[in-house]
């Protein structure tokens, strides 16, 4: 869309000729003629019920609001530049990995605390005891299982859990590989299992950070940021990371990383295609693999695999937020009040689409997919004991600077010792 708004000559007109007839002001015909502010996402899915939205703000308020649908890989140059130009969009959508920069340039206006929102979500953008950012939508960790295969090997998904070494008490090995099996139907650790003829893998042992390296290493009681810089080199990570990468090499229970490494989408398209039986990822999966699975076999979503520690999650939330600069403060307030209301965000939490910031549409979410057999609750429990995003000052350069490490480790090319070590170590000179 275009970022700005002209009127056409037809709509000029009809104003002039109103005005004739009316008698309005001078000042009232201005108001007429404002451009609408401008709403900027990068998510196809929220353009239609965002849209439902605007037209209910507009009808309350009189505000026209234009709102823009921008690629993913177009809008984080974009935005750079429009905020140094002082053109960027009246409100717009901001993840916590770029929340300090631009509150710390003063480029955000703080926003009011509804004080309905989901907690640990909003305290993404809660800096200095004050609000920045009406949160629109969260995600959490939990476990997409394939409720088939599990019935079949008699498997309890609410019961699994992983420990050091596979030690007693450790549940999750024992029902990868007895949900694993090769072309013939063998299972690992069975006389003439072929593991270069996988039919079906237990788990999705990837480096994917929040999915399912986050959760393990939190889960083996490490931290993983602490003021504002990582800290998860423990022996508890090195515990963690080692078991999933065991998981690949030595029990022959997950997807090789060959397939998985740089790729977020290889394990869900293999849970979609009935190759892998557990699949831990986010509820921003939750659309794709309804809509993926279809009638191919029943699943479900559990809570995280638990570790030493209980089970963790990974939390992360998308904010509306206002641009300081913008020339109708008022109106932009007014908007980013609407954006975290009930009525602001129920066209998508009512559709599915994503779990609502406010807490009194969270339960319309939930009952879209409970009509179709689908229990998200485990995703709003999960976020008791998640994982906060990464909140730093150069969040991506940090991730983009440790994501290599935890692919080698768990690849094998490197040991878990020296990769976390390495990992932090060049981390947090990105994070600086």
């Amino acid at each position: 869309m275009s970022a700005g708004f002209s009127p056409s000559r037809r709509s000029v007109l009809a104003a002039v000729a109103a005005t004739a007839l009316t008698g309005c002001t001078g000042k009232k015909a201005a108001e007429k003629k404002r451009d609408p502010l401008r709403f900027r996402i990068w998510d196809e899915a929220f353009r239609e019920p965002y849209n439902e939205s605007l037209r209910a703000f507009t009808e309350k308020t009189g505000i026209e609001v234009e709102l823009e649908v921008m690629d993913w890989g177009d809008y984080w140059p974009a935005l750079p530049l429009e905020v140094a130009r002082k053109t960027a969009p009246d409100v717009f959508w901001l993840n916590a990995a770029n929340f300090l920069q631009l509150q710390d340039a003063g480029n955000l206006r703080e926003v009011s605390d509804p004080g309905n929102t989901q907690q640990r979500a909003s305290d993404l953008y809660r800096r200095d005891g004050k609000l920045w950012g009406a949160v629109q939508f969260w995600d959490t960790t939990a476990l997409f299982y394939n409720r088939n295969a599990l019935e079949e090997a008699k498997i309890d998904p609410d019961r699994l859990r992983w420990l050091p070494n596979a030690s007693s008490g450790d549940t999750l090995l024992a029902a990868a590989r007895a949900l694993s099996t090769d072309t013939e139907g063998k299972h690992p650790g069975e006389e003439g299992f072929a593991p270069d003829k996988p039919a079906r893998y237990g788990f999705n042992a990837e480096a994917n950070l929040p999915g399912v390296v986050v959760p393990f290493v939190s889960s083996a009681g490490s931290e993983w940021l602490r003021d504002g810089k990582y800290a998860f080199n423990t022996p508890g990570a090195s515990q963690a990371v080692q078991y999933l990468a065991d998981m690949v090499h030595k029990h022959r229970v997950a997807p090789a990383t060959e397939g998985s490494n740089g790729n977020p989408a290889y394990c869900r398209d293999l849970f979609l295609q009935g190759r892998l039986a557990l699949y831990q990822s986010g509820s921003y999966n939750l659309q794709r693999i309804a809509g993926g699975v279809g009638k191919s076999f029943a699943w479900g979503i559990a809570a995280p695999v638990a570790g030493p520690n209980g089970p963790k999650s990974f939390l992360h939330a998308v904010a509306a937020v206002g641009y300081s600069h913008s020339k109708r403060g008022d109106d932009t307030g007014q908007l980013l009040d609407w954006l975290a209301s009930a009525d602001g965000q129920r066209p998508f939490a009512a559709a599915g689409i994503a779990m609502p910031g406010n807490r009194d549409v969270e339960g319309e979410f939930l009952r879209f997919w409970e009509e179709r057999g689908v229990n998200a609750t485990p995703f709003v429990k999960a976020a008791g004991e998640a994982v906060l995003a990464d909140r730093a000052e150069q969040a991506v350069a940090g991730h983009n600077a440790i994501s290599p490490f935890f692919e080698r480790m768990l690849a094998g090319q490197i040991s878990p010792q020296d990769g976390l070590r390495q990992a932090q170590e060049e981390g947090n000179k990105a994070l600086t």
